[in-house]
């Protein structure tokens, strides 16, 4: 197991005996999934199964288009790359000037879109929806598109498609 190949098998049996999937790249429009924590499996216990983001189509400052969740929604806040951007990073404890739109994981249904209302740059609310995703903000390049899913309860969630525009200009 001395070649690249080698190697490779045992960084991913390595990843998965410590309960880490791996970062993934999805191609030329450089999605990437972020690391997500698993639990540890016993041996011959079937692992589950990966899990499926709402399809988002449209790239940056563009108004996107959001499918409707397909299953039962991640428990946990979950953040995915759809385009990276360029820019600096996002300074923690800071709320960037964003464009988003926000969607129900179950129906798809939009209850927020920028574009749509005319708004071409904006913070997201403090509210207590809100208040586990404005952390997932930290550190995001500017002019990235992301997609948050942001856990409701009883298998369903809020789903975000946030353009980060420029940093911050007052903290959170």
């Amino acid at each position: 197991m001395h070649s690249r190949a080698g190697a490779a098998v045992l960084t991913a049996i390595l990843l998965l005996m410590t309960g880490c999937a791996a970062a993934e790249s999805f191609g030329s429009d450089k999605r990437i999934r972020t690391v997500v924590q698993t639990d540890f499996f016993s041996p011959g216990q079937p692992l589950p199964a990966p899990l499926q983001l709402p399809d988002v189509t449209g790239q940056f400052g563009t108004p996107p288009k959001v499918a409707a969740g397909v299953g039962p929604a991640p428990s946990e806040p979950t953040r995915d790359y759809i385009t990276v951007g360029t820019g600096q990073r996002v300074i923690p404890g800071t709320r960037p000037q964003v464009r988003y739109v926000q969607t129900d994981w179950k129906t798809g249904a939009v209850s927020h879109d920028s574009w749509a209302a005319g708004i071409p740059s904006e913070i997201l609310p403090l509210n207590d929806d809100n208040l586990n995703i404005i952390s997932f903000l930290d550190g995001v390049e500017i002019g990235s598109r992301i997609e948050l899913i942001n856990p409701t309860g009883n298998g369903d969630a809020s789903v975000y498609v946030i353009d980060i525009i420029a940093q911050a200009k007052q903290p959170k």
